[in-house]
């Protein structure tokens, strides 16, 4: 991962409100979190972590 990101945090709720809410109590009322970004995935293209070694 390159560039302007500290690091990438992957978050699966079933409803927007739902992720409203997580991002609300775990990021915006965290002292220590400055600004954060959201990329919707609209597809799942790659399922799971596995890396085939």
């Amino acid at each position: 991962m390159t560039g302007n990101l500290d690091f990438v945090l992957v978050v699966v709720t079933r409803t927007l409100q739902e992720y409203e809410d997580f991002t609300r109590e775990a990021l915006m009322e965290h002292p220590n979190v400055r600004s954060f970004t959201t990329l919707v995935s609209m597809d799942a293209v790659k399922l799971g972590y596995a890396l085939p070694l």
